[in-house]
């Protein structure tokens, strides 16, 4: 439905982790993904990787993902920075074609 996505501190562990698990048949081909969690727990943390690794296996060269771990923010604070540094990336700014530019 979307081209560019901002996902920070995803909640995949609710309900036994089964967001995860039910592995949506989802194109990622072209989308733009920024993926982020802060030092928020094991569980957090390593859903918010195992996310980001199901996009890059779903995703082609033309698709954009990256994910990125703050270990100096916790869960009231990650967003903030998680926010800026997320729109910077989906949007490219600073690239020559970027819409914001």
């Amino acid at each position: 439905m979307f081209t560019r996505y901002l996902i920070v501190s995803p909640s995949l562990w609710w309900d036994n982790g089964s967001l995860l698990q039910a592995r949506p048949n989802h194109d990622f081909s072209e989308k733009t993904v920024f993926i982020a969690v802060g030092n928020e727990g094991p569980v957090m943390i390593k859903a918010a990787k195992d996310l980001a690794d199901y996009i890059r296996q779903h995703k082609s060269a033309a698709g954009r993902m990256t994910h990125r771990f703050y270990p100096q923010l916790n869960h009231g604070d990650t967003l903030h920075l998680a926010a800026y540094d997320g729109l910077q990336f989906i949007f490219a700014i600073g690239a020559p074609d970027s819409p914001l530019n």
